[in-house]
């Protein structure tokens, strides 16, 4: 039999000053259960908007607006969860986390797509590895 065994994240230190004095707060707000089960909700939302996309309007051109504002919502809200993940656990803490560098790369991605930042050859292609997020999940 096994067992799983809850992982202990170490929060930063009280105290602190400057730009880190809400580094704390920020670490349980971004731990706080409720914060964790919103953003697996924006994972399986995600998710489950390019997999009706793709079934709906493989094409992309039937409803665009809709898939626009599906994408450019999403990138938004993981931008700003990335923020309040990077802020809290900076600077070891954060890049430690292979998922945390896997959600860089897919933030930063979505964001220039978001800017509108043409992406050359195979970068583009690296668009598609948002859907691999619902990984994180499990």
């Amino acid at each position: 039999v096994k067992k799983k065994v809850k992982e202990v994240i170490e929060l930063p230190p009280e105290n602190q000053t400057g730009i880190w004095k809400y580094q704390r707060q920020a670490a349980q707000l971004y731990l706080h259960i409720k914060i964790q089960v919103f953003v697996a909700g924006l994972i399986a939302g995600n998710f489950m908007a390019n997999i009706i996309e793709e079934w709906v309007d493989p094409e992309g051109t039937e409803y665009e607006l809709v898939w626009t504002v599906f994408d450019n919502m999403f990138n938004v809200l993981f931008f700003m969860e990335l923020c309040l993940n990077m802020y809290a656990f900076w600077l070891c803490k954060f890049w430690k986390s292979a998922w945390n560098v896997f959600d860089f790369v897919v933030v930063s991605i979505g964001m220039l797509g978001l800017l509108q930042v043409p992406l050359p050859g195979p970068l583009g292609m690296l668009r598609m590895m948002r859907a691999f997020r619902v990984f994180r999940l499990f």
